[in-house]
Formats: structure tokens, sequence, C-alpha cells
């Protein structure tokens, strides 16, 4: 059973790459649905043909601020004024379709780096911290950035390309924030959004729930969420619950871009990327219709309830 507790561990692992990337600086109880859980060395290169002039010495960036940037709030649901430009495309970014100049592109544009920084011939980033999101697929290399200490909180944007053609092959959001300073996203406004899942899983303990919500499109959200615990008797003995509801920011996760995947998921069906990045994960966690007793519809249908999206998690029986 100690294997089991250790998914919410593992989640969390995942976020705690965003503590491997740091080498930059910026700054109710409404009625619910019972449902019951069981007891249980990346290669830089230059995107130009002329370098972007850089100071000498050492080097000096006065960092974007992230909340004025085009992926806030919500990271890959952020508000979209491309209508041609729908999830899982990305501020123009598609997978095996853009290439590294777009990734800067997108990075000087929509997060207001300006060209002060080439992303694969000076990033900050080092070998090792970049790794930690190539995570030794062959074939690939990865640049991005992190803000990181942001007040409460750190967020960084990641993206891995084939060494060959140039092309895109994933990217992702990584974050962890603390006590709701910053604007997330929450299941609901995720469902809202992207319609039903394809497939949903999901664990829960000591007061957390963890959910990895997979659409067929390529698009993967990892997401942690605080399930505040209450005790209570139940047929003579005491009992942990949460009654949590779908419009609850996540407090941490990473929301992955990829090539589409194929359903049903199966590890042997996944590319490396999504190996790595999604299916090493869901090794932890239970299918939706295990972990909550309802099928992925019927957790749609309650994320997409006006009123009350919310539900009754147990926690089991207290020692």
């Amino acid at each position: 059973m100690k294997k089991k507790h250790l998914h919410l561990a593992i989640a969390m692992l995942v976020i705690k790459l965003l503590a491997g990337c740091t080498q930059t600086a910026s700054s109710g109880s409404p009625a619910a649905s019972s449902i019951s859980i069981p007891n249980s060395t990346a290669t830089i290169r230059s995107v130009t043909d002329t370098p972007i002039p850089l100071p000498t010495a050492t080097l000096q960036l006065a960092t974007p601020d992230f909340l004025n940037s085009a992926a806030y709030p919500g990271f890959l649901l952020a508000p979209n004024d491309d209508p041609s430009c729908e999830l899982p495309c990305w501020k123009g970014l598609r997978i095996g379709q853009s290439d590294r100049q777009d990734f800067q592109r997108v990075l000087d544009e929509s997060f207001g780096f300006n060209r002060t920084l080439d992303f694969f011939q000076h990033n900050p980033l080092s070998g090792a911290d970049l790794s930690l999101v190539a995570l030794d697929i062959p074939g690939t290399e990865a640049t991005g950035y992190s803000w990181y200490p942001l007040p409460e909180g750190h967020i960084s944007i990641f993206a891995l390309f084939d060494q060959d053609t140039g092309l895109l092959k994933g990217m992702r959001f990584q974050y962890l924030v603390y006590q709701e300073t910053y604007l997330t996203h929450t299941v609901q406004q995720i469902i809202e959004r992207l319609g039903r899942p394809s497939e949903i899983y999901a664990y829960a303990t000591d007061g957390f729930l963890s959910l990895i919500m997979v659409y067929e499109s390529g698009l993967a959200f990892d997401s942690a969420y605080y399930a505040p615990k209450q005790q209570r008797t139940l047929n003579g003995n005491e009992v942990y619950y949460s009654n949590f509801c779908l419009d609850t920011m996540s407090f941490g996760g990473v929301d992955n871009v990829v090539e589409s995947f194929k359903m049903p998921l199966t590890r042997g069906s996944m590319t490396a990327i999504q190996d790595k990045w999604v299916g090493q994960n869901l090794q932890t966690l239970y299918p939706i219709k295990i972990a909550l007793g309802v099928s992925v519809e019927e957790f749609a249908q309650i994320a997409l309830r006006k009123v009350d999206p919310c539900f009754e998690i147990d926690f089991g029986t207290i020692p």
C-alpha cells in the first residue's frame, strides 16, 4: 500500500524539475456526488545565421514579467485570439511543423524577450538542467526558460526539437505555486475549453488529489490539487474525506503538448517523448473508473455543472 501512496510524491517529483531548472531569475461545502477512491545533454544550436548581439562579460538580463506574458493566466489555456490556432496549436506553435526559429519568435513576442537572448546558443539554463527535460531521449535537443524565483512560485516553459530536422517534438509548462497566488487552471476550465478528455487517471491520498487528463490530440494535463481533509463517523468508523470541487485551481503540475496519442493508451503505443513525459507517470495512478468509480463521461458532466461541480473523496478509515 505504501507504494500506491507514492503517487503524489512522484507527481511532485515532476514539479520539482522546476527546482532543477533555476539558473535564470526574475522576478464552501456544496452538496456533491459521493465518489470513493480505493484505499489504496542537449545540443544547443543557434537559430540564426548571425548570432544575436549579447553583452560582454557577465550576462545580465532584465527578465520579462511572466504575469504580463501571453501565457498568463492559464499556461496552455491562456486566452487565444487566433481562431486558426486552437489547442494543441499554441501561439502558432505546432508539433511536427514549427521549428527553432518559431519557438524563438514566440519567446520574443509572446513573453517579451525581444531578441535579448538566443535560446539555442546562449540559453542560461545549463546542459544538466535541460537534460532533465530531454530525459535522455535520443535525437532530441531541449531549450526553454524558468521564471525562478517568482514571488510564491516557480514557472517554466520547455521545448524539445528533433536534432536533425529542427522540428518541434514537444512543449511543456511546469509550475509550482503557493497559496493560490497565481491563476493556473481548473479541471472545469480544461473540460469547458477542450471537451471530454480521452482518458483520465487519478489518485488521492492525505488531502491531495492528482489527475492526469489525456486528449488524443496530444495534450496531457498532469495536475495536483489540495483536497482538504475532513473527519466524520461512518458505520461506526472514523474516516477522512474531502468535498472537492472541480473549479479548484491546481497548485502544481505539467501541461504537455506532444504528438497525437494512439488510443487506448498503452506505453507500448507511445513515442519516446510521450512515454517519458506522460506514460511513466500514468503507472502510478488508476484509471478514473477504478479511482473514482465514475466514467470519463460522468466525470466530465460533474466538471461542467455551473453550480456545485463537486464530489466527495473518501480517504479511508482513520488508523
